[in-house]
């Protein structure tokens, strides 16, 4: 009985296998929250957010996040235009007095080909919480000069700003209006392997 037991101990081990996962903290300094708008129809206006923070857990075997989350300061939107960034913080847009936080949380990772994943979560912007689907691509493992061990990732996805109360426009001249409603998210992440 005992040799039976071993033996399914070693066999589930087998199949589970030794884990690869680990727990990474975002670099700020090497990563990038950033998005794009269409500006009057005919051009994209692209900006970015200084402030943000978060973890995730990352299988490097079987290219898989298995959880993450992600808190962005409203207030550090960045368009370098100040009229604008003034703007985007009051309460036509992000509200940042009374909200503010973006966030983000995962729910589910599937990889699809290569290093390449579709993730699935949870974002939060200004107040209102939506479904968001990324698709990303693992860049690769790295030891940094200090000793560090570093993953990268790239990833994109696409929202649509009144679905979170932020409505505000203006129409033109031509009948289009000032401000797309369609925004582009680009990220760019760099973790850091948590000791």
């Amino acid at each position: 009985m005992k040799k039976i037991l071993a033996f399914f101990a070693v066999f589930i081990f087998w199949l589970s296998g030794p884990s690869s996962a680990a727990i990474y903290v975002i670099d700020p300094a090497h990563s990038e929250i950033a998005f794009s708008v269409s500006h009057l129809v005919i051009s994209h206006v692209k900006g970015r957010f200084h402030k943000f923070e978060g973890e995730f857990e990352f299988d490097k075997a079987n290219v898989k996040l298995t959880s993450a989350w992600l808190k962005i300061r409203a207030e550090s939107i960045d368009t370098d235009v100040d009229k604008r960034d003034n703007h985007l913080r009051s309460s036509d847009f992000f509200g940042v007095a009374q909200y503010p936080l973006i966030t983000f949380k995962l729910k589910s990772c599937k990889r699809t080909i290569a290093n390449r994943m579709v993730a699935f979560g949870d974002i939060t912007i200004h107040g209102v919480t939506k479904g968001i689907i990324l698709r990303g691509e693992f860049l690769g493992a790295a030891t940094g000069p200090q000793g560090k061990k570093r993953v990268g990732f790239t990833a994109g996805g696409v929202i649509n700003r009144r679905d979170f109360g932020l409505t505000w426009n203006q129409i033109i001249e031509t009948g289009g209006v000032l401000v797309g409603d369609e925004i582009k998210l680009i990220i760019e992440v760099e973790g850091i392997e948590k000791q």
